[in-house]
C-alpha cells in the first residue's frame, strides 16, 4: 500500500513538473533580433474613399530591446497626396506569447514629408510616448508578421 502511494505521489509530482515547464515555455516570449521591409497600403478608416497609406516599410528589432522603423512613401487624404518620410525609434519588451509591449522614443521627421503634423497625428499617431501592444510572429524562414495582438497587418521580409 505505501508503494503505491508514494509512485502516486511521485507520478503527480512529475505531472505537475511537466505541466509547469509547458506552460512557461510555450508562453515565453523572447527578445527580438532581425531587420525586415516590406511594401504595403493602409486604408486608413471606412468611408467610401478613405485616406491610405501607400509606403515602404523596414523594420528593425535588436535583441537590447530598442528599434526603429522607417516609412517612406505616399498619404493620401481624398482629397491631396503628400510625402510620408520618418523614421521612428522605439523600446520594446516582451509581453507573452509572440506579443510585446512597445513604446514611441524618438520620431524623426525627414525634410523630404510635405504631410501636415495635424493629418499625421489624426490618422497614425506615432507621438513620443505612445504605447502599443503588438503581434510578431515569424512566418517561415525569411519573414515576420507584424500586427496588433489580434490582427495581422503587414508581412515583412527578412534584410540581412
Amino acid at each position: 500500500m505505501n508503494k503505491i502511494i508514494v509512485f502516486f505521489t511521485l507520478a503527480v509530482l512529475l505531472l505537475i513538473s511537466f505541466s509547469v515547464f509547458y506552460y512557461k515555455k510555450s508562453s515565453e516570449t523572447t527578445m527580438l533580433d532581425f531587420e525586415c521591409v516590406s511594401q504595403f497600403t493602409f486604408l486608413l478608416g471606412e468611408k467610401e474613399s478613405p485616406p491610405k497609406e501607400s509606403a515602404m516599410l523596414r523594420y528593425h528589432a535588436k535583441p537590447d530591446g530598442t528599434g526603429l522603423y522607417s516609412v517612406d512613401g505616399i498619404f493620401d487624404s481624398g482629397t491631396e497626396k503628400y510625402r510620408v518620410a520618418r523614421t521612428v525609434h522605439f523600446t520594446y519588451k516582451p509581453y507573452g506569447n509572440e506579443t510585446y509591449h512597445f513604446t514611441v522614443t524618438a520620431v524623426e521627421i525627414n525634410q523630404r514629408e510635405t504631410v501636415p503634423q495635424a493629418l499625421y497625428w489624426q490618422y497614425l499617431s506615432d507621438k513620443v510616448g505612445t504605447t502599443r501592444v503588438s503581434k510578431i510572429s515569424k512566418l517561415g524562414r525569411d519573414a515576420y508578421i507584424l500586427g496588433t495582438a489580434t490582427t495581422p497587418m503587414v508581412i515583412c521580409t527578412r534584410a540581412r
